[in-house]
């Protein structure tokens, strides 16, 4: 069940969706098909450039609240790398779980990046030897 802020905000957008979608009709049948499949273009064009703009402007934020216990007590697994998540309030820990927006907060990733990219392709290579001896 939605709480109660998003079923007022649908609530008020409700009659403002419906008049939305007479105008289209209206417009529908007075454009005829050929003008329609322009504007419904225009609108997809619109509706990315609206998506980048919202993108930019307000970016995702780490998310440090534990599943589990629900406290702001994430933290990456291992500094060195992205991937898993433990919670020092309970113990909780994902390994699966990407630790990416939690390791942009805490400084740059470019050292991170190139240390897990070294990683893998000296993982590649022994896996090459192996295969190969």
């Amino acid at each position: 069940m939605p709480s109660p802020r998003l079923q007022s905000l649908l609530s008020a957008l409700a009659p403002l969706l419906l008049i939305g979608a007479i105008g289209l009709a209206v417009a529908v049948i007075n454009l005829g098909a050929d003008a329609i499949l322009g504007w419904v273009g225009y609108a997809l064009g619109g509706a990315v450039v609206v998506w980048v703009l919202a993108a930019s402007m307000w970016p995702a934020e780490a998310d440090r609240t534990c599943p589990q216990c629900k406290e702001e007590a994430l933290e990456r697994l291992d500094p060195n790398t992205t991937m898993g998540l433990r919670c020092t309030a309970c113990g909780h820990v994902d390994a699966a779980k990407s630790g990416w927006f939690l390791a942009e907060d805490e400084g740059p990733l470019e050292e991170l990046v190139l240390r897990q990219r070294a990683a893998k392709k000296a993982l590649r290579r022994a896996r090459r030897q192996a295969n190969r001896g």
